[in-house]
């Protein structure tokens, strides 16, 4: 949220009235909530803009249906009948596909034009014969340049690891772009951008399905407290730490699904500067969305911002 007062009137202003806009054409926020937080306005403000706004008649709403904060459904999940536009590459530049024996697996994000980093189990070799291969420059799930995986370093004790890739990855010339790792507080009740390939739809009885392009959402943080209670009514327990950091729609219109491993959650969405590199997915995936948290490796965390920084001061200079 923006450091303003909400102004008082309903009345939206030119400016802000653009910009509504934008948000409401890019799909970029799905209630009236995340609008005024996004905005630095009162809901109010928006709600009196929904009311006026001309609607294209295929997408006409009521104040009623808006009213219960039902703009737009986006998730990487998506029930919505006409399913979630595909993103291009340029609104998360750092990610890659990891690809196992050719097939997309999970993904990961490029801290240096050699370096990616990922969740641990989504490099692990589970059987003699896993090979994997990153590919980049591409929002396609299939299209892009290979990358073989030169040597994996995987922390001891976390889902986290670092890979060395080669050939290096087109960060200046190409759309993929390099990420900063976030340092600092996350504000309660905050929201991350999360993008993968991972399923859009789990139908019952059958198998997944996957986007052939790249999905994008926002995704509501959780506390620690919080994440652990959604957990433990799942199997009774949490293993979730302070060196996590949580998300959950209690809406249950978004979550991430079977692919989504290693991908990047980033923070912060409402802020000028550029997005930083908060969390990544763990092998920890909620099962039922809206009511168990999705859990990240949290990077903002001491302990693992070291591991990773000395790592990949290891990996540039060929020591590890």
């Amino acid at each position: 949220m923006r450091g303003v007062s909400p102004p008082t009137s309903s009345k939206v202003s030119r400016s802000l009235g653009r910009e509504l806009e934008m948000l409401l054409c890019e799909d970029q926020c799905q209630t009236q909530y995340e609008l005024a937080e996004v905005l630095g306005v009162d809901r109010s403000t928006i709600s009196g803009h929904i009311m006026h706004r001309e609607w294209p008649k295929s997408k006409k709403i009521g104040y009623q249906e808006s009213s219960v904060m039902h703009i737009r459904k986006k998730r990487i999940i998506d029930k919505t009948p006409s399913g979630r536009l595909p993103e291009k590459l340029e609104r998360a530049p750092c990610i890659v596909n990891i690809l196992k024996n050719g097939v997309s697996h999970c993904a990961g994000c490029i801290l240096h034009s050699m370096i990616v980093i990922t969740a641990a189990y989504c490099v692990r070799d589970t059987y003699p014969f896993a090979k994997f291969t990153i590919l980049s420059g591409s929002e396609m799930r299939n299209n892009g340049t290979f990358h073989r995986i030169q040597r994996k370093l995987l922390h001891p004790h976390s889902d986290l690891a670092l890979v060395l890739v080669d050939p290096p990855i087109d960060i200046k010339n190409g759309p993929n772009r390099r990420v900063d790792i976030y340092r600092g507080a996350v504000r309660p009740y905050a929201y991350g951008r999360f993008s993968g390939w991972g399923c859009t739809s789990l139908p019952v009885g059958r198998d997944p399905i996957f986007p052939e392009q790249l999905m994008i959402t926002r995704l509501p943080i959780i506390s620690v407290e919080e994440c652990i209670e959604s957990l433990k009514t799942y199997n009774g327990y949490s293993p979730v730490t302070h060196k996590n950091i949580c998300t959950l729609d209690i809406s249950n219109r978004r979550g991430t699904c079977h692919g989504d491993g290693g991908g990047p959650l980033l923070y912060p969405i409402n802020s000028p500067g550029p997005l930083k590199l908060l969390g990544i997915m763990s092998y920890l995936r909620g099962v039922i969305i809206g009511k168990h948290a999705d859990v990240f490796v949290n990077l903002n965390h001491p302990e693992l911002h070291l591991w990773v920084i000395r790592k990949m001061h290891e990996l540039q200079a060929g020591e590890a």
